[in-house]
């Protein structure tokens, strides 16, 4: 489902599905990330990515193929976990005649290798953690997966039955997680995904302490990317002086590039730009 401003705002005072297989370090983001997001310490990122938007629209078609073979499916259902920290779930929907509850899953063909036969629970480790999290919070000991694989162009149905060591070892990590890093303020001891210290909130006026290599690291990287740039800018002008009014050179025999050639274009934006591809034969 695509996260509305309310939903995420929702989303901080609670451990969801979607959040618990940080736990077993095969999320969306880190355990870190994680943290400093519960915390309310990470200015929102209000970009959505082009696949959840996709997976959102698909969920309902594949509801209702599911409803073919399983029969009604009750949809759309927040279903909190009556323990002793916030875990709960947003249910796609809920099988009226048995009870489960199911996640619908709109399959890229980048993910489709990591899905295994259709008909068993072999399903990728991102998935089996959070249906894991749908059965606890739900009471039960069956997860419906309907799924759309883009691959294929095939509907087909997994199913993940509960592993009730599995379920406690979540539970063991998630209680520690909200405990510690969550209401205790400590912050995992691993790194933070890829621009998400940038989204970290500033407090104005503050100052702290930290190690003086880390600023000279940070400097050094700077001037070794300057000189790349440099470098990389002088050679891209040698090559297009060589070719002069040419749009590209001859395919080059024998050698590393052999088979290659170099060909000038104007991308999208209209900016000019130098490509290497091998010619086919």
């Amino acid at each position: 489902m695509v996260i509305s401003a309310q939903d995420r705002d929702d989303r901080i005072n609670i451990l969801g599905s979607s959040d618990t297989p940080a736990l077993f370090g095969v999320g969306w983001c880190t355990l870190c990330d994680l943290s400093l997001e519960k915390r309310g310490l990470l200015i929102p990122d209000d970009r959505t990515a082009p696949q959840l938007v996709a997976g959102h629209f698909s969920e309902r078609g594949i509801l209702d193929w599911a409803e073919t073979l399983i029969g009604p499916i009750e949809r759309d259902l927040f279903v909190p976990w009556n323990g002793d920290f916030p875990l709960a779930v947003h249910l796609d929907g809920r099988a009226e005649r048995d009870g489960y509850p199911g996640e619908a899953k709109l399959i890229g063909p980048w993910r489709a290798k990591l899905w295994g036969e259709p008909g068993t629970d072999d399903v990728p480790p991102y998935e089996y953690v959070q249906c894991h999290a749908h059965m606890i919070c739900t009471h039960t000991d069956y997860c419906h997966v309907p799924v759309l694989r883009c691959d294929t162009l095939s509907m087909e149905m997994y199913g993940v039955a509960l592993d009730r060591e599995f379920a406690d070892v979540l539970l063991e990590r998630g209680r520690r997680f909200w405990n510690e890093n969550v209401l205790g303020g400590v912050l995992p001891n691993e790194p933070m995904g890829p621009g998400v210290a940038r989204r970290v909130k500033r407090e104005p006026g503050t100052r702290t302490a930290i190690d003086p290599e880390l600023v000279i690291a940070w400097q050094a990287a700077g001037e070794k990317h300057s000189e790349a740039k440099g470098e990389k800018e002088a050679a891209w002008d040698a090559v297009l002086r060589a070719m002069l009014c040419a749009e590209g050179s001859e395919v080059f025999r024998g050698g590393e590039l052999d088979g290659h050639e170099v060909t000038f274009f104007k991308n999208a934006k209209g900016n000019r730009q130098l490509r290497l591809r091998k010619v086919k034969r």
